[in-house]
């Protein structure tokens, strides 16, 4: 953290203006809060005042994979040091985060081809650790 716990609603009152999507600083600022927010939210309403105003931010893009980082970063330390004061905000964003993860991770999701683990291949390399049909000194190529 770059700023004292007491300069928590400073920060936001400085970029607050520049939240808006419509403005040309909108990313950079965005980026900005969650780099330089101190972990102690007091000064700025407390955690889940400050994680109901940032949520709302957040949910204004959607499919950005480096805006979703930026508030994942923020809302994880924003949990980990705040988790008393910001649980109740955090229970009603739970949806969009779980959707949110899905996304950055990849997870298939199509209910028409799902992917079955067992159809999955593994590396010639590792083959022997799951398969016992052909003994290990087959497997491992001796160089």
């Amino acid at each position: 953290n770059f700023f004292a716990p007491a300069a928590a609603g400073e920060i936001l009152e400085a970029f607050r203006p520049m939240l808006c999507p419509h403005e040309k600083a909108f990313y950079k600022a965005a980026a900005l809060v969650c780099l330089f927010l101190p972990d102690d939210m007091a000064s700025a309403g407390g955690p889940a005042a400050v994680l109901e105003e940032l949520s709302a931010v957040w949910l204004q893009v959607h499919n950005q994979h480096d805006w979703h980082l930026i508030f994942m970063t923020l809302f994880s330390r924003l949990m980990r040091h705040n988790h008393q004061g910001a649980l109740q905000a955090m229970q009603g964003l739970m949806p969009a985060l779980l959707e949110t993860f899905i996304r950055v991770l990849e997870v298939p999701s199509g209910a028409k081809s799902p992917q079955k683990p067992e159809s999955l291949g593994w590396p010639d390399d590792c083959a022997f650790l799951i398969s016992s049909t052909k003994p290990k000194e087959e497997m491992v190529k001796k160089s």
